[in-house]
């Protein structure tokens, strides 16, 4: 569901993914037909510098057709230093 991913020479790298221990996933519902994911990542110590983005890749379903599609959303880059 939910990668980090570090710049390096002006490609994207995943550094992280939900399997690590450092990436939280929270899903709530947040209305009827809604809902709310919220990722974060605890910078380990060890982060080599430089700009990082989290992507969340996901599911929605069409409340009339019931028809399921993917979604990919991306954050801001932030920089770790």
């Amino acid at each position: 569901f939910a990668e980090v991913q570090r710049e390096v020479d002006g490609r994207w790298q995943r550094v992280a993914d939900d399997r690590h221990w450092s990436t939280k996933y929270h899903w709530a519902r947040s209305g009827l037909a809604t809902s709310t994911a919220t990722i974060t990542w605890d910078i380990p110590p060890n982060a080599p510098a430089g700009r990082y983005r989290i992507v969340h890749h996901g599911d929605w379903k069409d409340g009339r057709t019931g028809e399921v599609s993917a979604f990919t959303g991306t954050s801001r880059t932030f920089v770790v230093t």
